[in-house]
């Protein structure tokens, strides 16, 4: 277990060397001299874009993250294919600081708008397929027995949900991209709903952190 260990404080860093990188995007726009609060209005709107790029894609980093320390914690061995799935995760990550910047540059042209979908759905597909491996197909088994079939499949079914999203993102940015970008708006929002979270929880059988 040392070397998921070694994995997992990799997979840490990088989580958080992306999210540093969003935000560093995110520069404050030059004011004139003897501007008028409506030029600082008008220069804060042009960097709004930004925020709210922003704002999905570290909601975004942060679904895969919080998914990924609960699916590690039920783990009860790994292995080099495990590895090298994980890695492959993380070089999806890695670029959402490319594409989030591409959007927010350009957030009324489709192929900017289709860029972040692509990856974004190529990211979810990569999870979900490692999860797949640690639940379903590596032998023999990497989680731990306390969580039976039945749960791994409603886990699968619950995380099935994104790439299905950004699919219909991805077709729907060439008639509205507004309409696009609102669906990658919503599908960090909604793996963030308290309820769904504690379910997933649940399914691993962890108990979730009482609400203060």
């Amino acid at each position: 277990m040392e070397r998921l260990e070694r994995v997992d404080f990799l997979t840490d860093g990088v989580f958080a060397i992306v999210a540093t990188l969003l935000v560093l995007e995110i520069h404050v726009p030059e004011i004139p001299a003897n501007h008028t609060s409506a030029e600082l209005w008008h220069s804060l709107g042009a960097v709004a874009p930004s925020l709210v790029a922003f704002v999905f894609s570290f909601l975004s980093i942060l679904v895969y993250w919080l998914n990924h320390v609960a699916l590690t914690r039920r783990l009860e061995r790994d292995t080099y294919r495990l590895v090298w799935a994980n890695m492959i995760l993380l070089l999806w990550i890695t670029l959402i600081p490319f594409t989030t910047k591409f959007i927010a540059e350009y957030p009324t042209e489709p192929i900017a708008v289709v860029a972040y979908g692509l990856l974004s759905l190529i990211t979810a597909v990569t999870a979900i397929l490692t999860y797949c491996y640690v639940a379903f197909w590596a032998k023999p088994d990497l989680m731990s027995s306390t969580v039976n079939r039945a749960a791994r499949v409603r886990l699968l079914r619950k995380w099935s949900v994104g790439p299905v999203f950004y699919a219909v993102a991805i077709a729907t940015a060439f008639v509205s991209t507004w309409i696009a970008v609102a669906i990658y708006i919503i599908v960090p929002a909604f793996f963030l709903v308290p309820r769904l979270q504690e379910g997933v929880l649940e399914d691993l059988q962890e108990e979730p952190t009482p609400a203060r």
